[in-house]
């Protein structure tokens, strides 16, 4: 775990996301959004987790109200979002 977690806080880092940023996670309970949250915090950044059940105006609202540098999400929850022209891909 302690690997997974810094080699998700490393790829954290290289997406530029730092001390103080904020982080939504988009994910359904599991081991990649235990991994993602504890790398976001081991990196000082704020996580955001979004219900997985938000339709995706719920979810651009959040995201655009926490100012989010990125959203890690699975693949399959990527799908129903669009990104945000002002932070980027997702």
């Amino acid at each position: 775990m302690s690997r997974r977690t810094g080699a998700a806080g490393e790829g954290l880092r290289l997406l530029g996301i730092g001390r103080g940023d904020r982080v939504a996670v988009l994910s359904s309970n599991s081991l990649e959004r235990c991994v993602i949250a504890l790398a976001a915090l081991c990196i000082g950044a704020v996580v955001v987790p979004i219900n997985v059940r938000s339709r995706s105006p719920e979810v651009a609202y959040i995201i655009d109200k926490i100012d989010a540098r990125r959203s890690p999400s699975t693949r399959a929850r990527r799908n129903c979002l669009r990104p945000s022209p002002r932070n980027g891909p997702l």
